[in-house]
């Protein structure tokens, strides 16, 4: 027996190399089927819990695509998940939970949690695979081991701000940040420095905390200080609800909403207030392409009617580049160590080129994160356009 034994559940998706033979056992003339469990390590509830279930959808939608086809090297691949809890802390101390015999994980979802998973995996030569974390200052904490499918934050906030600047010809503004979560502060951060540098000028940075019960406050200075645009860079629910008590007091000006902020949650609190919105998406489900469609359906029928957002695609992603390492690398038919193993899956994954997404072909940066193209979207009366 090699490392296909045991199970252990993880919001990182993370394979937990392991031959589990699960059920009751076969009958006579028969071996049971064989079975790798992949652990996820994913944010179930708290803040990321958007994100992260959205993730998991995409996930099992991946490994019932190829299990239904055979699997891998004779292996159905199960996904084991475990809630972060979009903690920090708990994302630690799963990640220090992760049995020696696991092969690689897919996961976390929020940077605040992959700042402590990826450190850990770096030590452990633990390659993981994060479906959302667009911050590479955290991806590389964990160089050579870890990687994201998500294009970088330092690319879809510039491309977003100038693309916006382009339409609207603002030269003045005010941004809202959620300072307590690292994404968003993140991105807000970013924005801000590229308004500066096409010579707008940010007349304030005002900082919120996530889940904050009332905006009121804010969007009374926001007011009085008659800007031309608003930046905003929160949580989902948050940024839905800043938008909406905008709206309410009155502030009509042209909103530029980061990546961030953008899921179904924020669209189901702003409701109607989401009019003259902005923002540029790595993935949007609005795309239209076959592929696009044929991952819609079965997105849909998986998920009980429910339709894919940002993480569900870049969950889906996650988990077909791990099949497509699992199947070039072989390591599931080999006889080598788990350190050889786990080296091999992060060389393959570091060396990925023409991966075809969702919506688009990535190749893996140096840095660990894929390099491609995104979307930028307008919000009018809570209908989501492409600007092109």
């Amino acid at each position: 027996m090699r490392w296909r034994n045991g199970v252990s559940a993880v919001v990182v998706l993370f394979l937990a190399g392991s031959l589990a033979a699960c059920g009751s056992s076969a009958s006579a003339g028969t071996s049971a089927p064989k079975v790798l469990s992949v652990p996820v390590l994913s944010a179930e509830t708290g803040a990321g819990s958007p994100y992260g279930i959205d993730a998991d959808r995409g996930v099992k939608l991946a490994f019932s695509q190829v299990n239904a086809k055979g699997g891998v090297d004779g292996y159905k691949l199960q996904a084991s998940v475990s809630d972060t809890a979009s903690s920090p802390t708990q994302t630690a101390e799963l990640t220090h939970s992760i049995p020696s015999s696991a092969l690689a994980v897919i996961g976390p979802i929020l940077s605040t949690d992959a700042a402590t998973a990826f450190p850990i995996a770096k030590s452990e030569h633990l390659p993981m695979i994060s479906p959302t974390v667009t911050d590479p200052t955290v991806v590389a904490t964990g160089q050579p081991w870890t990687f994201t499918v998500n294009v970088p934050a330092t690319a879809t906030v510039g491309a977003s701000t100038k693309q916006f600047l382009a339409l609207e010809h603002s030269t003045t503004a005010v941004a809202i940040i959620d300072s307590q979560d690292t994404s968003s502060e993140q991105q807000g951060t970013l924005a801000v420095a590229t308004l500066q540098k096409a010579h707008v000028r940010v007349l304030k940075t005002i900082d919120v905390t996530t889940g904050q019960p009332d905006y009121s406050a804010e969007v009374a200075v926001v007011k009085s200080l008659n800007p031309q645009a608003v930046v905003v860079s929160a949580l989902p629910s948050d940024a839905g609800s800043i938008v909406k008590t905008l709206r309410d007091d009155g502030v009509n000006v042209p909103i530029l909403l980061e990546e961030v902020s953008w899921t179904q949650d924020f669209m189901n609190v702003a409701g109607s207030a989401a009019n003259n919105v902005y923002v540029y998406v790595a993935s949007w489900s609005g795309y239209q392409s076959p592929i696009v469609s044929s991952f819609d359906k079965a997105f849909v029928k998986i998920s009980g009617g429910i339709e894919p957002g940002p993480g569900g695609i870049k969950g889906y992603e996650a988990a077909k580049l791990l099949i497509q390492v699992l199947k070039s690398t072989g390591v599931l038919k080999s006889n080598e160590s788990v350190a050889k193993e786990r080296a091999a899956i992060a060389k393959a994954i570091a060396s990925t080129k023409q991966f075809q997404g969702v919506e688009s072909v990535y190749t893996m940066a140096p840095g660990g994160y894929f390099n491609g193209h995104g979307f930028f979207l307008e919000l009018k009366n809570a209908n989501v356009v492409q600007v092109k």
